[in-house]
């Protein structure tokens, strides 16, 4: 979705081995303190929780706390639309 929203048609995604990730993680997380900064979750639970198949049926949840089921792809796509035509 983000190369198509770049206009990037011939663009080829490369999947990374998660075991390739986790070790360059603690360090990415160093640079990132050193600057005074912090990503809302660690980048080694991140590609933890990436690497999972988490999921929860969303038609269990939705009468419970009263929301609305949204087209959340449309919405990224939206979004990502926007952020690409901020950087170009």
């Amino acid at each position: 979705m983000i190369a198509l929203s770049l206009g990037q048609t011939e663009t080829t995604i490369v999947t990374v081995p998660v075991n390739q990730l986790q070790p360059s993680a603690p360090e990415m997380d160093k640079r990132v303190t050193a600057k005074g900064k912090e990503h809302a979750i660690h980048l080694g639970k991140q590609i933890e929780m990436q690497n999972r198949e988490d999921f929860i049926d969303p038609n269990e949840t939705l009468p419970i706390i009263k929301y609305q089921e949204d087209d959340v792809r449309a919405e990224i796509r939206k979004t990502l639309t926007l952020c690409a035509e901020e950087v170009q």
